[in-house]
């Protein structure tokens, strides 16, 4: 049969192509975020005032306010209790006039030393007289609240915290004997008048300064390893006998790689016959019992589940045609028989149909190795689930959708999820398929070469 050099040169150094682009991507991420971003990159706002910033921003005053919105919040819970006791009837119902305030309370965000971001702020005067403040990016780090669905982005946070500790009046009320009356007020001791024209920038005044996004970055440089090893693999096999990318595996029924005709055209055939129907039939019945039996993972409303064992092996026997069509099915009828609560979107259609077509061309007649087990999770884990799933939640959960709300998502709560679960998912993988291969080659489901030659790379 016809060889091509150069593709099967990739093809067999795909696991090393697949790792320097990865250690790329990581690499060129981690230097981003926590190094670059973590020390040059700033919540900027300007704000004009009589009194120098350096005062305004003083551990000693942020202090004070921050203990001032303590002490006004403690007293709005005694107030409102006093309020709510006095108007209660004998049924327990609850009937305050309209001439009676209840307080609200104004809570700054927990979880912040506000008197040492003060401290540490970068402070600027400028000309016109304003002051221009900078606050460290890993101050206010935007988040992903899973019990809301929703993203708590730092900028946000930032300004509302600051434009509560500079600008806010604090308006107690008395209540005596059914009387409402204005109490004491607390004022910031210093004047101070936020000057959003000056920084407009998201949905209020505060801006984002030197931020650099880890994730283009990393991309960049995945696709950078990526062109570099293909060229050098390239080097390599020009010139080069074809024997020396040629070994037994090279025939009718086990394959190097997928690039060969006769590979697709054995794959085409994988619905043409009775018992491959019901092979399939069997495996994609297991497949969907895996599928309703979720376990929780601990990240989000993300769940483990044993689903790619059986779509692993459909595609082992069958191809990734097979593995592609599945793929429809699983999603669809799973979706419908499960009692999902969520709404059905045909991304995750396509992810199922990607996930089948990959398994496909890592198991479908060829050997199987550790390496094949641990790329196909890795693609399946990185770009179908954390990409593209990622994407999908986002659409459909997100109400507000944003990219800065799709990088949290994959940050916070879908990357970490599937790389702590891909050893795992990958060593009880190789262990399951490597078991089935005896009775799938004694069935002749697969050829007896595969059984007898499973090895780690």
């Amino acid at each position: 049969m016809e060889k091509h050099s150069f593709l099967k040169a990739i093809w067999m150094y795909k696991i090393v192509i697949l790792v320097l682009s990865l250690v790329g991507f990581l690499l060129a991420f981690f230097v981003t975020d926590f190094i670059v971003n973590q020390n040059f990159s700033y919540y900027t706002f300007n704000f004009k005032s009589d009194t120098a910033a350096e005062l305004i921003m003083s551990k000693d005053y942020i202090s004070e306010r921050v203990e001032a919105f303590d002490d006004y919040n403690s007293y709005v819970t005694t107030y409102n209790k006093q309020v709510n006791e006095y108007y209660t009837d004998s049924e327990g119902n609850v009937n305050i006039p309209d001439d009676v305030t209840l307080m609200s309370s104004k809570k700054l965000s927990s979880g912040y030393n506000y008197a040492s971001i003060a401290n540490s702020a970068k402070i600027i005067e400028n000309e016109d007289g304003s002051y221009t403040i900078k606050i460290k990016y890993s101050k206010f780090k935007t988040t992903f609240v899973s019990s809301k669905q929703t993203v708590s982005k730092g900028v946000t946070k930032a300004e509302a915290n600051f434009e509560k500790l500079l600008t806010w009046n604090l308006q107690y009320y008395t209540f005596e004997n059914g009387v409402c009356a204005k109490g004491e007020t607390v004022s910031p001791k210093y004047v101070v008048t936020l000057d959003y024209a000056a920084t407009s920038n998201f949905d209020g005044g505060f801006k984002v300064e030197g931020y650099n996004n880890p994730y283009a970055y990393g991309g960049f440089a995945a696709l950078a390893m990526f062109l570099i090893s293909i060229c050098l693999f390239f080097i390599l096999s020009k010139g080069r006998n074809d024997d020396y990318l040629t070994d037994i595996s090279d025939n009718r029924n086990i394959f190097r790689s997928p690039f060969y005709l006769a590979y697709w055209k054995e794959a085409a055939l994988c619905f043409k016959k009775v018992k491959n129907l019901a092979g399939i039939a069997v495996l994609f019945a297991m497949m969907l019992v895996c599928k309703l039996i979720p376990i929780p993972s601990g990240f989000g409303n993300l769940g483990i589940s044993f689903t790619y064992l059986f779509f692993s092996m459909i595609s082992m026997i069958y191809g990734p045609i097979a593995g592609l069509v599945v793929g429809i099915f699983s999603d669809v009828i799973g979706y419908f028989i499960g009692g999902a609560s969520g709404v059905f979107f045909p991304g995750y259609t396509l992810d199922a149909m990607l996930a089948g077509f990959i398994y496909g061309l890592c198991f479908y007649k060829t050997k199987l190795t550790f390496a094949k087990c641990l790329y196909a999770r890795l693609i399946v884990n990185l770009f179908v689930n954390v990409v593209m799933g990622s994407l999908w939640y986002c659409i459909v959960y997100i109400g507000d959708f944003t990219f800065d709300s799709y990088v949290t998502y994959v940050t916070i709560i879908s990357l970490p999820k599937n790389l702590i679960y891909l050893l795992p998912q990958t060593i009880l993988l190789f262990i399951i398929l490597r078991a089935m291969t005896r009775p799938f080659a004694a069935f002749g489901l697969i050829d007896q070469r595969v059984r007898d030659h499973v090895t780690l790379f």
